[in-house]
């Protein structure tokens, strides 16, 4: 017996020291940049694992910077907003990008909740995006909401995570991966959150050009999906309710609760993108999307004495912005303005984005005139009207393009 307990008290006493070593080691590597210790008190984007698992290094960039302006959204968000942008307000800086790739509207609002809980941003600009409330659509597959403060009091269950991340061996190959990394590979993402153009320079280069990347993401993202069955999208259940507008109420009641001015936005969406989600079927549900979370804002406002309503700038009609032409097939040298493929816009149609918000009568940004219309009760059925009868003088000007998407459409459905 004294031998066998010699043995369990060496064994666990070994797996005791095994796990201290590999949970110091870890938070002497800190791959994920939790203390958030970056070129001018940013993330330190030179770690693999910064850029790479955003969901679990975003969170603790949020907690220790406490910014004062945000970005919440999607990866359209987060390529196309600079925080460095001129046109935040004073009030709202420093900013962070905050947006993640593949956010449903659940995470989108625990993102925000963590950010009011570990310090509340003044400003956050708020992406609404049809899929993000796709009832069909399950959480990221890395989404940590135990990362996520609920409250200022949550601070134990956060910490435990935290803890438990350093003793896994995913953290570990990620140590080993910050370890290895080259000097010579540059980060895609810049230390306040945004991602930098190389990364869809590579794609464009790897690709042959817009054309091709326009063409592979709209068949690989939306069209072959939803062809072949894999995925259904639709915004509410078929008894009618809508889980995603209950999470956007939420997002509402919590920005007003805690004195954040929200900026909601639609974002601008390339005008090939709409054909593409006519093609699915999917332009009414949008059209119906739009009128609920215009119902929903007023509603917000009523419930609050008339107060203001948060502004909700619609920006995925038809403008001078958003049909800017894709260069032709093979053309891998021309490079479009606004545009990385039709659901990614660059930072120069992001800026142009954020020059409306905070400038929304142009007095010191100039901002095209057709581009992004603010929603409101008042206008939503006539600018949806406007929407659709643009989207005619669309497909009249640009034949090509939408028979490109037609032929897209019957391949697929041929199998091929």
């Amino acid at each position: 017996m004294p031998a066998a307990r010699r043995f369990i008290a060496v064994f666990f006493s070994t797996l005791a020291l095994g796990l201290g070593g590999l949970v110091a080691f870890n938070a002497w590597v800190d791959p994920y940049d939790t203390r958030v210790g970056g070129p001018g008190g940013g993330q330190d984007v030179s770690k693999p694992a910064v850029g790479e698992f955003t969901k679990i290094s975003k969170p603790h960039a949020v907690a220790a910077l406490q910014p004062r302006g945000l970005v919440i959204g999607s990866s359209r968000s987060e390529q196309g907003f600079a925080p460095a942008n001129e046109a935040w307000p004073a009030d709202a800086r420093p900013a962070f990008n905050f947006a993640e790739v593949g956010t449903t509207i659940l995470e989108q609002r625990r993102n925000l909740e963590h950010a009011i809980a570990t310090g509340p941003p003044r400003v956050v600009v708020f992406e609404l995006d049809y899929y993000a409330f796709d009832v069909n659509r399950p959480h990221s597959p890395d989404f940590d909401d135990a990362l996520l403060r609920r409250d200022a009091d949550d601070v134990w269950r956060p910490a435990l995570r935290r803890l438990a991340l350093l003793a896994s061996v995913d953290t570990l190959r990620s140590s080993f991966a910050t370890l290895r990394k080259s000097a010579d590979v540059l980060p895609d993402r810049e230390p306040d959150g945004h991602t930098v153009d190389r990364l869809y320079l590579r794609k464009l280069a790897a690709n042959g050009g817009h054309r091709a990347v326009f063409l592979r993401s709209e068949r690989k993202q939306y069209l072959e999906p939803h062809f072949t069955g894999v995925r259904h999208v639709a915004w509410r259940e078929r008894d009618g309710s809508s889980p995603g507008l209950a999470e956007f109420r939420r997002v509402l009641a919590l920005a007003r609760g805690h004195g954040v001015a929200l900026q909601c936005f639609i974002a601008p969406l390339h005008a090939r993108q709409r054909e593409v989600f006519t093609a699915m079927g999917l332009a009414d549900g949008i059209a119906a999307w739009k009128r609920a979370l215009v119902a929903a804002i007023a509603e917000d406002a009523a419930a609050h004495g008339g107060a203001a309503a948060c502004p909700l700038w619609d920006f995925s009609g038809y403008s001078s912005v958003t049909t800017e032409d894709v260069p032709a097939a093979g053309d891998a040298e021309s490079r479009m303005r606004y545009y990385w493929e039709s659901s990614h816009f660059t930072r120069a149609a992001g800026d142009l984005v954020l020059y409306r918000l905070f400038d929304p009568r142009g007095a010191r940004y100039p901002v095209p005139a057709d581009f992004g219309v603010a929603l409101t009760p008042a206008n939503v059925e006539r600018e949806l009207a406007k929407q659709d009868a643009d989207a005619a003088a669309y497909r009249a000007t640009h034949a090509a393009d939408v028979a490109e998407i037609a032929s897209l459409v019957a391949a697929i459905r041929a199998g091929r």
